[in-house]
């Protein structure tokens, strides 16, 4: 594909089609999805973490700022600290995170423009017109900063040569990590790729790694000060819990809920010696600080059933990429209603679709050998790291969407 310089009067026009789309795919969410209860879910730690962090920010490098504050990276806290610190109207979330979505389909647009500008305006669309980036809108959840972060990191990569654009691409995924620390290892894997690619200057490679190392490092550093075995960390979450979990986990009727009653027998069933629920539940309310009983659980039993684990892997992985993709979402209508089907049926349907197209799009990305292809990089990422782990819902894959509709527009 040839690079396309459009006038300024098309690409004001085109930028116009974007927001109209967009206008009418928040319009469309505004009036379907009820999302008076902001503290649903993982919204509530956020608020929380939020809350603290922002009271405590002249204090942010020191102990006072306490790791139950920072379990997870602290970025989309410290956002959502100083978002509902201006107010906390639902409705002036759904419009804040909106506007950065819509920022984020521009830059779409300007980005593949330098591509091709059929593919530009089209995928622009398509990421503005999003339902499901519209429904996260709603909600006050990471992904409504991992996904704009983590697609412009990867846009500026692969379609921007010079100095400038991959250290801002690298300091971008830098925030990304802060955001969501699953990434960690994403731009290693891009810069793994562009040395085997050989289309990449060195230098630049270089240039990107520093600009993510000098937004993550401060933060790991202080983490090393701060803690008693000089451990540098992006969270103290709860990985091994995490993976634990995956060993055994095959669907949503297997989740562990805050009840005693919700502890499944085949989780027990992992560990050894057995415990009984409510030794177990003990463990598990405060598994952030028992990371080293859900380590050793973990290896034991993947060690003594592979066969297991690996069935368990298989048997829940389409649930990370196939769904509604609205599964944290509640409707303005009767739960398991004939409008509550209706629009289950049609989300279930446009995200299907969309894998579909995409990965016709990936295909033919091959077989034309376009630099397009790149941009798969971070939709491998998610399809290999999230394995382990915990993996039930297409929100983890939700980041890479818009990815997945560029290559649907691109077929």
């Amino acid at each position: 594909m040839n690079h396309t310089f459009l006038p300024n009067n098309k690409i004001i026009g085109h930028i116009g089609i974007i927001i109209i789309f967009w206008i009418l795919s928040r319009i469309i969410i505004h009036v379907i999805i009820n999302y008076s209860d902001i503290f649903m879910g993982d919204s509530g730690y956020y608020i929380s973490s939020g809350k603290s962090i922002v009271d405590k920010l002249p204090h942010f490098f020191s102990s006072e700022l306490v790791i139950q504050d920072t379990f997870r990276p602290p970025l989309y806290s410290i956002f959502t600290g100083l978002l509902i610190s201006i107010s906390e109207s639902p409705l002036f979330i759904f419009i804040f995170h909106s506007i950065i979505h819509l920022l984020f389909s521009i830059f779409c647009y300007i980005a593949l423009n330098k591509e091709c500008e059929k593919i530009s305006l089209l995928s622009a669309i398509a990421v503005a017109v999003s339902p499901f980036d519209a429904i996260y809108n709603t909600s006050l959840l990471s992904e409504n900063i991992v996904t704009p972060l983590l697609v412009s990191s990867s846009l500026l990569f692969v379609f921007f040569k010079s100095n400038k654009s991959f250290f801002l691409s690298g300091m971008i995924i830098g925030l990304v990590v802060l955001t969501k620390d699953i990434y960690i290892l994403l731009p290693f894997a891009f810069t793994l790729i562009g040395l085997i690619h050989k289309k990449f200057s060195t230098k630049y490679l270089f240039i990107y790694l520093f600009g993510f190392l000098i937004v993550v490092m401060p933060w790991m550093l202080r983490n090393a000060y701060l803690s008693d075995n000089n451990e540098a960390y992006v969270s103290k979450g709860i990985m091994w819990p995490n993976i634990w979990v995956g060993t055994w986990i095959r669907d949503h009727k297997d989740t562990i809920d805050a009840s005693i009653n919700k502890v499944p027998e085949k989780a027990l069933n992992t560990l050894n010696p057995k415990l009984s629920k409510e030794d177990f539940f003990k463990i598990w309310v405060n598994r952030i600080d028992n990371g080293a009983f859900f380590k050793d659980a973990t290896v034991t039993y993947l060690l003594n059933n592979p066969l297991d684990v690996l069935d368990a892997w298989v048997s829940r992985y389409y649930l990370l990429w196939v769904g509604t993709r609205s599964d944290l979402s509640s409707f303005n209508y009767e739960r398991y209603g004939t409008e509550w089907y209706a629009i289950k049926y049609l989300f279930y349907f446009i995200n299907t679709l969309i894998i579909i197209l995409s990965l016709l799009g990936i295909y033919l990305a091959m077989i034309f050998k376009n630099r397009i292809l790149l941009l798969c990089i971070p939709v491998i990422y998610s399809a290999i790291i999230f394995i382990p782990l915990y993996n039930i819902e297409t929100r983890y894959t939700q980041p890479v969407d818009p990815i997945l509709l560029i290559f649907t527009e691109f077929f």
